[in-house]
């Protein structure tokens, strides 16, 4: 039933938190004393090492700076905003970005621009961080060309206490 379900959540969670930690030691990045980590599970978190992130929102002003943990073989899928725009700046690992369906291989200290209503999707072979600095990030102006994606409303999970 729904308590077998809800335990295999917990767990799948621990398991992320684990790996997100991992990837933060491994890359060396310092991060502030409290802040809320979000996971982005945007086919259902039994496949988030398949399509997610994990995101860490620094400030969301009238700028935004976030910090993405993408795991080893994940992929972010395709989205474009109509509002915001990006840079994605890579500090740490591997990426591959397409814009408009055009890859790019990203190195650590690559910048890439991300105009908006620019399609763009990423993956990672090894692993990334990548620092994202963009105008305001408004909950309503991600719009994901997999229409299922938007359909599912339970794509994000919010941990306040996630660090040692």
């Amino acid at each position: 039933g729904s308590t077998v379900r809800q335990q295999d959540v917990r767990a799948k969670v621990h398991e992320i938190v684990q790996q997100v930690r991992g990837i933060l030691r491994e890359s060396r990045t310092v991060l502030p004393g409290q802040i809320d980590l979000e996971i982005s599970h945007h086919s259902g978190i039994e496949r988030f090492h398949e399509f997610g992130i994990a995101m860490l929102t620094y400030v969301n002003r009238d700028y935004c700076k976030k910090l993405i943990i993408v795991l080893p073989g994940q992929k972010h899928p395709e989205q474009f905003h109509r509002v915001k725009e990006e840079t994605f700046h890579l500090v740490w690992g591997d990426l591959q970005v397409a814009l408009n369906g055009v890859e790019r291989n990203c190195k650590p200290g690559d910048i890439v621009l991300v105009e908006r209503e620019v399609r763009h999707a990423f993956t990672t072979k090894t692993g990334a961080v990548i620092e994202e600095l963009s105008s305001t990030h408004q909950g309503n102006d991600s719009f994901y060309t997999d229409e299922s994606i938007a359909k599912n409303k339970e794509r994000k999970t919010f941990l306040t206490y996630w660090l040692d």
